[in-house]
């Protein structure tokens, strides 16, 4: 029988060669929005902290140049403040407005970013300054002009009267930290609590003593400022502590102060000082009724050993 005929060669030939990769090819490709991203890769002695943004910023970061200069446009002459507060609303509404799916893409598509360090802590204790005639920036209660006396923390100015109305005193839970150490305040503490707005700032009241007394004349601890009626009864005599130029009120002491009160009231013990001790019931250890005068030892005598000799 005859053999099948080979298959001709030309045939093979006439396939297209497959085309040489390119290896910058893989960086025109589109990523793929549904994919999450990874955190970048870095030197172990290069590593620092980052976190991924979320969907929401992501969006605010990418349209908020084209909103603000549209913003601007319309309103060349409005305020800085309310201007980035409309432009804040316009974002938020334009979020609003998306899907799901399209919220998720922003979400996958969320670059990583820095996390910016906390530098040291920098103390802000309150301090009660007397400044020099004329209008030194507004109070931070009533917005009013400075004068004479204001109460300081940092770059923000109070009034007197406004800051003794904008404080109250609470009991720390352990969930605030003190504007003056930076660390948290301890749970059963007494601590001012300064409304600033729409936030509160804490101080623990016993770092701010001196601020206290200062800022006490001619008022009494209890009037300084509100809260005080809340506190319990350590908490009130804690805060009186920090005062030893004022008497604690009756109404306050606790049972074993009102009882040594009433026992310095019915001895005096201011005449007692100075007297005689009184040794009429001294007890001796021997029991004997009168102290006898030592006795000196009698001196050791000396024995004499005589030899002696047998009579032959």
């Amino acid at each position: 029988p005859r053999a099948a005929p080979a298959p001709a060669p030309a045939a093979q030939a006439t396939r297209p060669a497959p085309a040489p990769q390119d290896d910058d090819d893989d960086d025109d490709e589109e990523p793929d929005i549904c994919r999450p991203r990874t955190a970048p890769v870095v030197d172990e002695d290069e590593k620092v902290p980052m976190k991924k943004q979320s969907g929401y910023q992501f969006h605010n970061a990418t349209h908020r140049a084209a909103v603000k200069k549209e913003i601007e446009e319309a309103n060349p002459d409005m305020p800085a403040k309310e201007k980035n507060a409309l432009i804040t609303k316009r974002l938020g509404d334009m979020w609003g407005r998306l899907d799901k799916a399209a919220q998720h893409r922003y979400k996958a598509d969320a670059p990583y970013v820095v996390i910016k360090q906390k530098g040291p802590h920098k103390p802000e204790p309150p301090r009660l300054v007397d400044l020099p005639a004329g209008t030194h920036g507004k109070c931070k209660r009533c917005g009013e002009g400075v004068e004479e006396r204001a109460v300081v923390v940092g770059s923000r100015r109070w009034k007197v009267k406004c800051f003794r109305e904008s404080t109250s005193l609470e009991v720390g839970d352990g969930s605030h930290k003190c504007k003056v150490s930076g660390e948290m305040i301890e749970s059963g503490a007494v601590c001012l609590a300064v409304k600033v707005k729409s936030a509160t700032i804490y101080f623990e009241a016993s770092k701010v003593a001196p601020f206290l007394r200062a800022l006490l004349k001619p008022a009494l601890p209890d009037a300084l400022f509100g809260g005080f009626d809340a506190l319990g009864g350590p908490e009130k005599r804690a805060f009186y502590a920090l005062f030893p130029d004022v008497a604690l009120p009756e109404q306050y002491k606790s049972k074993g102060q009102k009882a040594q009160a009433k026992t310095a009231k019915e001895f005096d013990f201011a005449a007692m000082v100075g007297r005689p001790r009184d040794t009429r019931y001294d007890i001796d250890d021997d029991d004997s009724e009168e102290d006898e005068e030592p006795v000196a030892p009698a001196p050791k005598k000396r024995r004499v050993i005589e030899d002696l000799e047998d009579d032959v």
